[in-house]
């Protein structure tokens, strides 16, 4: 390919930007159990990383200075780490498990996230320091309702802990929420 530099610098740039948004998005799917799909995105990344360093090496040869398309290579592989995860978290749903220690018995938290679909396991737990009793609720969804769930929360307990961990799979239960 013989284009000028200023172009090649901006198809190595937007080049790397495909490509590490591939790599990511390979990764989440290695991660979620599904190879035949990350194996097609690797075939496709190293064929792009492949031309991608051949038409920096060519002009290299060439004896033309090649730090501005280090800059661009540098800059395309940063986006994309960016865009590869803005990418992941659009469009690949994900499992998630949430655990919500509520301030105390909250039974209108537990009421409104029943109204939304959400489906929850009730624990009584007691706090270490204070000895009190509330629920600690155990919820798996998707990170899409995410954003739903975390409104609620917010709304009927501010000051609930939360934590939440990625699924790799799941079993059986109930996956409420089908709005």
């Amino acid at each position: 390919m013989n284009v000028s530099f200023p172009i090649l610098c901006l198809i190595v740039c937007f080049g790397r930007i495909v490509d590490v948004s591939l790599g990511t998005t390979r990764t989440v799917f290695t991660v979620k159990g599904k190879p035949y799909i990350a194996a097609i995105i690797a075939f496709i990344e190293a064929v792009l990383w492949f031309l991608i360093v051949r038409e920096a090496l060519n002009y290299q040869a060439q004896g033309m200075e090649t730090y501005l398309i280090a800059i661009a290579y540098a800059l395309g592989f940063s986006l994309g780490t960016f865009c590869g995860g803005l990418v992941t978290s659009k469009l690949i749903k994900t499992k998630i498990n949430v655990q919500i220690i509520a301030t105390n018995k909250n039974d209108e938290l537990i009421n409104s996230l029943s109204a939304a679909g959400f489906g929850a396991t009730i624990l009584i737990a007691t706090g270490a320091s204070k000895k009190e009793e509330r629920y600690m609720l155990l919820i798996e969804t998707d990170n899409k309702k995410l954003k739903i769930l975390k409104s609620i929360i917010a709304e009927k307990d501010p000051n609930a802990f939360i934590t939440i961990s990625d699924l790799k799979s799941t079993q059986n239960g109930y996956f409420g929420n089908k709005k």
